[in-house]
């Protein structure tokens, strides 16, 4: 029995449908002793004017995501903690001196305040170039974390559209990335963690492409290994 069938959802009872929409290519989640079907074409084949809806609606999603990211940036979380505040001055002391606050020159690896023990400094020196031109302040210390989440999503948008060719199933990943608690919390923190996800992803991008596109492979081959 079906029920609704106009419009982009419809909801059916039967087993025999069920099955028979498990193998098409429309998205379904079971909710009650009922099936919620989402009419939806997610075919690798698009028109000209569908991709470029889909294109706007990417450059939409980043404007977006950008925005409430920048949204209360500094005001929440309301300070900066510990960690954040090693890094920040790591930073100043790196873009006044080229040493650290322990005053080693150009450190491989940054010795936190207290017991953090050892960090990779590879956050320090991304700070480094906000915190000489803007100052030691909230902003400088956190915009390299808000520009890197931000930067994952069209790599990320780019990977799945490599891996599935199919540009509305990358849109779909990638909205539900841009919402994700976990990579929106790393955002507002300057925390190394943002940096992981971002080389891993442009990491697999690059060899995928070289792999896909023989014109520039050596170049993303090199670039790939090297991220």
């Amino acid at each position: 029995m079906t029920l609704n069938n106009s419009g982009p959802f419809f909801l059916v009872f039967s087993k025999q449908e069920k099955k028979a929409h498990k193998r098409s290519k429309w998205t379904s989640s079971r909710g009650g002793n009922f099936l919620l079907v989402m009419n939806v074409d997610i075919s690798s084949t698009l028109t000209h004017k569908q991709e470029k809806y889909i294109h706007s609606a990417f450059i939409a999603l980043i404007v977006i995501s950008f925005l409430l990211r920048l949204l209360y940036f500094i005001q929440n979380p309301p300070s900066l903690h510990q960690d954040e505040a090693m890094t920040g001055y790591n930073a100043y002391a790196v873009s006044r001196t080229l040493k650290d606050y322990r005053g080693y020159m150009l450190p491989a690896q940054i010795h936190g305040f207290g017991n953090i023990g050892i960090v990779s400094p590879l956050y320090t020196y991304l700070t480094v170039p906000f915190v000489a031109i803007m100052g030691l302040n909230e902003t400088s210390v956190r915009l390299p974390a808000l520009l890197l989440n931000v930067a994952l999503l069209p790599i990320f948008f780019m990977l799945v559209s490599k891996l599935f060719k199919n540009k509305v199933l990358a849109l779909i990943c990638t909205i539900l990335l841009s919402f994700n608690p976990w990579h929106f919390h790393f955002s507002r923190i300057a925390h190394e963690a943002v940096i992981v996800p971002f080389m891993l992803f442009t990491s697999a991008l690059l060899l995928i492409s070289a792999l896909t596109e023989e014109k520039y492979k050596l170049f993303f081959i090199a670039t790939g290994l090297m991220t």
